[in-house]
């Protein structure tokens, strides 16, 4: 019963619009607002992007709310509901909806179409209402589709162009880690074949945002998530699309680490010559076989295998063959194309 519940829940939060969805801007935190599942759901199912002259933070909803469907999608596999499985799959790729080629970000639109103004660095009301960001901006937001990386690694012009992207990302000082919207770019050189960008990213970040005093954490610890980013970090890898299984490899902290599992069983990591300065991977193994993507996936921790890395003070190609599976649908047609 309760899965039924669960499911029931699931639908219509996916598929039925807030009440008053059409008359609110749903401001943040805004009073007197009812129950705030996917505002601009009305927006979003009709033009495939929320509008940002109708919603607020609407370029932000859009991205996340594309996440949303594939993690629907999942599910819908999951149960065996093989229509609703290729609806939501189609409907996740929204977020494409929003690449301006033009300048290499996503975009908020307006609801005839048109580009909004691509908005600032800060969090201002401009930011959120005109341009449609929540808590960021275009550098912030355009890597945000956990499940999409291929699609945009495509939109961007191949894996060179999206890591160059990452480069001025990082170096414009756009990389804000002090909240959770930027947390997963570190690990994003994964997807383009230069890991050893990510292991370096890793190890920069946690030595710029963490400290052993008060004030070691550099923003808010929503959730503990500041805290669990430190914690993953230290582990080696991190989980991109949490919803995946899937957990990107960085450069782990220790040369030991250990994971009792529930089950009884248990998850080590070693990384032998691991120090401040060999912190490139030069090779790794599970279980004594070589391991060569960037991946180590959540039934392989649950099965309590041994992760090891020979660690270095130089990059290595190590695991820059792989590339992410796009996902496997067309997308939906876009009902306002401009």
């Amino acid at each position: 019963m309760e899965a039924v519940k669960f499911v029931a829940a699931l639908y219509k939060d996916a598929m039925t619009p807030p009440d008053g969805d059409t008359t609110r801007r749903w401001l943040d935190r805004e009073e007197g607002t009812p129950y705030e599942a996917r505002a601009g759901l009305t927006y979003y199912k009709q033009l495939g992007f929320i509008p940002t002259d109708k919603t607020d933070e609407a370029a932000s909803r859009t991205l996340e709310d594309s996440y949303d469907d594939w993690c629907v999608a999942q599910i819908a596999k999951a149960l065996g509901r093989d229509q609703d499985y290729r609806f939501f799959l189609r409907r996740s790729l929204n977020d494409r909806n929003l690449f301006n080629p033009a300048v290499g970000l996503m975009n908020g639109k307006t609801a005839d179409g048109k580009w909004a103004p691509l908005g600032g660095a800060g969090d201002t009301s401009e930011n959120r209402s005109v341009s449609g960001w929540t808590e960021g901006d275009a550098w912030v937001y355009t890597w945000a589709p956990f499940h999409d990386q291929a699609g945009l690694i495509q939109l961007m012009g191949g894996t060179e162009a999206y890591a160059a992207k990452l480069d001025a990302h990082f170096k414009g000082g756009h990389n804000v880690h002090s909240n959770e919207p930027s947390h997963h770019y570190a690990y994003l050189y994964d997807f383009a074949g230069q890991p050893w960008k990510t292991q370096t990213k890793v190890r920069e970040v946690v030595a710029a945002e963490y400290g052993y005093d008060a004030g070691g954490l550099e923003g808010d610890d929503d959730c503990g998530q500041m805290s669990a980013w430190l914690l993953f970090a230290a582990m080696g890898f991190y989980p991109v699309n949490p919803a995946s299984g899937e957990y990107m490899i960085g450069s782990p902290l220790y040369k030991r680490l250990e994971l009792k599992l529930e089950n009884g069983k248990t998850f080590r990591v070693e990384a032998r010559g691991n120090s401040q300065s060999n912190v490139y991977i030069q090779s790794a193994t599970l279980d004594g076989r070589p391991l060569d993507t960037p991946v180590v996936t959540w039934e392989q921790i649950q099965s309590g295998a041994t992760l090891v890395f020979e660690m270095g003070p130089k990059p290595s190609r190590w695991a820059s063959d792989w590339r992410p599976a796009p996902v496997p649908v067309e997308p939906l047609p876009q009902r306002n194309k401009r």
